[in-house]
């Protein structure tokens, strides 16, 4: 499936969630990826903020402008009641650099994610030219300091995931940690917990982007086939979300990949495998269900389902 290409930034995300939010200055205008002064052809300069409305209250979001382009810190404020993430990073000449962080509910694989979370996920990735080079760092935490923190404590066992990109490829060793634990666990294994470098019940190793290596694992230590785990595991399992946002139209930027699957009659079908994913997690529990989709039918049973944790892996 083809998409337009676009120049998006977090700026055209924030603003295509509500269109209804005030631009301050608002006598400014984006051409592309150029910032303009309404009614001239002269680059803005300045720093542009964004508010929940005309009253100038509540920030949401700011930016440094400098001859039209990106150039400085942009930061968005987390924001539970309008459902927004936070972030902050710099911006060099219209391109990420340094470490950039994002701030999430905590909820990730819950479709009420906003309304039940109480927890923060926190995701720091470093960054090069716009392209991810140097670590990624994902954990949980319930102790903010502040929206956006990049310093909220955490202990070893909240790390999610930890890994590195060289040139925007994965490299080296790969931990996630699926939280698998339970309570009972954590208490036995509290005495030494401190002293690992990583609670993981996954590792992966990776040369110039592919996969050459997986270990799963149960708590504690406990060795398992990946292909058992992650069919055992698969409504729990972390995979992190695409950050990349300058490749497609809004329509497409909230959406992962598009994947092809087959209907009870064996048609290929189109179908956002994430989304399609969560429906089945929520609506059809019982061990056998149908699902009708767009005049399509799918027997939902444990085969169907290992085959769609296959889609998102791959």
């Amino acid at each position: 499936m083809g998409f337009a290409q676009k120049s998006l930034d977090e700026i055209d995300l924030l603003i295509s969630k509500d269109d209804n939010f005030f631009t301050f200055p608002n006598e400014i205008y984006k051409n592309k990826t150029l910032w303009f002064l309404k009614g001239t052809d002269s680059l803005f300069t300045g720093r542009i903020e964004f508010f929940i409305d005309k009253t100038r209250k509540n920030k949401i979001a700011e930016c440094t402008i400098i001859d039209g382009v990106k150039n400085g810190y942009f930061k968005q404020y987390y924001s539970h009641d309008k459902m927004l993430n936070g972030i902050t990073g710099l911006y060099v000449n219209n391109k990420r650099e340094g470490n950039w962080i994002w701030v999430e509910p905590g909820e990730i694989k819950n479709n009420q994610k906003w309304v039940n979370s109480s927890a923060k996920i926190v995701t720091s990735i470093d960054y090069f030219g716009d392209v991810r080079h140097g670590t990624i760092l994902t954990y949980r935490t319930n102790l903010m300091t502040n929206n956006n923190s990049a310093n909220s404590p955490f202990k070893i066992s909240d790390i999610i995931l930890k890994g590195e990109f060289d040139n925007d490829n994965r490299t080296g060793i790969w931990y996630f940690n699926d939280q698998l634990s339970t309570d009972y666990d954590r208490f036995y294994e509290s005495e030494y917990s401190d002293q690992l470098s990583m609670h993981w019940t996954r590792k992966e190793v990776y040369e110039g982007g592919v996969k050459v290596q997986s270990h799963c694992r149960e708590p504690w230590e406990r060795d398992m086939e990946c292909d058992d785990y992650f069919f055992k595991y698969s409504d729990i399992i972390y995979l992190p979300p695409d950050r990349d946002i300058n490749a497609y139209t809004l329509a497409s930027v909230f959406d992962y990949p598009i994947a092809i699957i087959k209907d009870a009659y064996g048609k290929d079908v189109e179908v956002n495998i994430i989304n399609f994913m969560e429906h089945i997690d929520k609506f059809h529990k019982s061990s056998v269900s149908r699902h009708k989709q767009k005049g399509h039918l799918f027997i939902i049973d444990d085969n169907f389902r290992n085959k769609l944790m296959n889609k998102i892996v791959d």
